[in-house]
């Protein structure tokens, strides 16, 4: 699912406190690997899992300890939409105020099926931007 990309959110946001482009890098390619290990803790939430056309699933992950509720400045917000049916697209959008991080892309899948068995590949692109980063 999508959103499991998102929970180790820890190291997504770690990534604009780098200063040099290669330790940067290097802190992507950590939240990146991390997202093809499962890290939930329950499995209460399922969503986006096969939506309509049309329909929008959004959540907000808590970033700091103490804020529970009020303004969004602290908070991950996640958006994901299916663009497109036949093909199966999503379209889906990251951003973090305070940190200046934002990301976008859109994700599909297919699938052949060859005698016995059935192959499925994700296909898509996402653009990860820092805001306001002054490069040196």
């Amino acid at each position: 699912m999508y959103a499991d990309f998102y929970l180790c959110t820890d190291l997504f946001l770690k990534i604009p406190d780098f200063q040099s482009p290669y330790t940067r890098m290097k802190q992507v390619l950590r939240w990146y690997m991390s997202t093809f290990r499962s890290c939930r803790k329950n499995s209460l939430a399922k969503k986006p899992y096969n939506p309509i056309l049309g329909e929008i699933f959004e959540c907000w992950y808590n970033t700091s300890p103490t804020e529970t509720q009020g303004t969004c400045e602290n908070k991950l917000k996640f958006i994901a939409e299916q663009v497109s049916h036949h093909p199966p697209i999503s379209a889906f959008y990251l951003e973090h105020i305070n940190k200046r991080i934002q990301l976008e892309g859109y994700s599909w899948t297919k699938s052949n099926f060859m005698g016995y068995y059935a192959s499925i590949v994700t296909i898509g692109q996402s653009q990860l931007t820092l805001l306001g980063l002054i490069l040196n």
